[in-house]
């Protein structure tokens, strides 16, 4: 629940797209993508090779670019440098935590990006985010849906009910479509892209609208 989740990949796709330019624009006779801004960033990355077809780049320059992203993609000083949450989402996650909620990360990303990963969310809210709750895939780059349903088992064993799980990905949402009846299964429907339906248990929505649960904490109040 990090990558599309609570960070804009886009922001990332973008950066990558200019280090590019800049280490390779004289292979290729100048820079290609110097005119492009976040908005032309319209899917996931995984989905990059198909954008830069619709763009016009050449074929070869795709494989390259390809290349070069695989390459860098996962490198701490580029989280460091390019990765920027969706808005809302930190001042949901710092608003959660000042009420005594713990707030998991439950990623797909592997052990040993851990540093990486607390040291580019910790730039957004120093305090808010902990390498105690946050679960990584121990299982290298696979086995997601394995590990994210381990990941809310290890969190209940650390003494807290996890009460509601939101990710971008519809799959790793219907795998813990069985993992207790309380458990609200909350979709971010970002920009990931997906054909797999929703199950029923799941509710979507694309804001980290604030102003939804502070209405809703004066009538309860």
């Amino acid at each position: 629940m990090i990558d599309g989740t609570v960070i804009d990949t886009r922001h990332t796709q973008l950066y990558l797209l200019r280090q590019f330019d800049l280490i390779c624009a004289e292979q290729y006779g100048g820079a290609l993508f110097v005119d492009k801004a976040i908005e032309d960033i319209v899917c996931y990355e995984r989905f990059m090779p198909d954008l830069l077809a619709y763009w016009g780049v050449a074929d070869s320059v795709i494989k390259d670019f390809m290349g070069f992203y695989q390459l860098h993609r996962w490198r701490e000083e580029v989280l460091m440098e390019s990765e920027w949450p969706y808005p809302g989402v930190i001042e949901l996650v710092e608003l959660l935590a000042g009420q005594q909620a713990v707030v998991a990360l439950n990623t797909g990303r592997c052990e040993s990006m851990r540093a990486g990963t607390l040291g580019s969310l910790r730039r957004f809210s120093p305090n808010a985010f902990s390498c105690e709750w946050l679960k990584m895939n121990g299982h290298g780059w696979v086995n997601v849906h394995k590990a994210k349903r381990q990941a809310l088992v290890d969190i209940e064993y650390q003494g807290a009910k996890v009460v509601a799980m939101i990710d971008n990905e519809p799959s790793n949402l219907n795998i813990l479509s069985d993992y207790g009846e309380d458990l609200l299964l909350l979709h971010a429907d970002t920009i990931y892209g997906h054909s797999e339906p929703l199950h029923s248990r799941c509710v979507s929505g694309s804001e980290y609208d604030l102003s939804v649960i502070e209405q809703w904490q004066e009538v309860v109040a």
